[in-house]
């Protein structure tokens, strides 16, 4: 048996789940508590969150988070308040450290258009099985992947 050495770590950047703990903590401060039913939404779409008024625990917390770009943001609101502006805004500590290099940042890019081919491919692929069979299949675009 052979034990390999795993590829080096750049340990200049942190772990994304510092980033997420920490974004955790800017919620917690802010009176809020992540719906469990969902976990952390780090997409950038809005994610509920759990606020306590007046020893009830109501769901009328909102947060949006983005991770997949250069430097990680995140911004949380209340519906009660606004649907769409924010109470509070969060960026992470360290953020020199945190931002993606360049070749991570193509890295994506190229991660991004590999599954736009696919996503392509497949398309054609249903086209041409659509024309082959002469068959009124119905042909739906964006089909998650």
């Amino acid at each position: 048996m052979k034990i390999r050495r795993p590829p080096s770590k750049n340990f200049e950047r942190p772990l994304s789940g510092d980033i997420e703990s920490q974004f955790l903590s800017f919620l917690s401060e802010q009176g809020m508590e992540i719906d469990p039913r969902k976990g952390l939404v780090v997409d950038g779409s809005i994610g509920r969150a759990y606020i306590n008024l007046g020893g009830e625990r109501k769901l009328s917390g909102w947060y949006q988070l983005w991770m997949d770009q250069s430097i990680p943001f995140g911004r949380v609101g209340d519906y009660r308040v606004s649907t769409d502006q924010p109470t509070a805004i969060w960026k992470p500590e360290n953020r020199k450290r945190q931002t993606i290099t360049k070749t991570e940042r193509e890295e994506i890019e190229r991660l991004k258009k590999e599954v736009e081919v696919k996503k392509a491919e497949k398309h054609s692929n249903l086209l041409n099985a659509h024309k082959l069979c002469g068959s009124k299949v119905r042909i739906v675009k964006n089909i998650p992947t």
